[in-house]
């Protein structure tokens, strides 16, 4: 088992907006969750506090990790 499923680097709108289309990104994952192959989903970013915040409001995901913010 994974303990995580991470998307890397969604650092602006246009790769959040590719990270969420719920007919595969989300649904894929959750699946792997539902299998027991997966404990938590998240994504990695470098994005501005806006993008990350809008990121999180999606309730898509279960963490996220941040190197820092512009």
């Amino acid at each position: 088992m994974w303990t995580c499923w991470r998307w890397h680097g969604i650092n602006n709108r246009e790769l959040l907006a590719y990270a969420l289309p719920k007919e595969w990104v989300p649904d894929a994952a959750r699946q792997l969750q539902r299998e027991g192959r997966t404990r938590f989903i998240g994504f990695s970013t470098h994005a501005t506090t806006d993008i990350i915040l809008e990121a999180v409001e999606t309730g898509e995901f279960d963490y996220l990790t941040s190197t820092g913010t512009s």
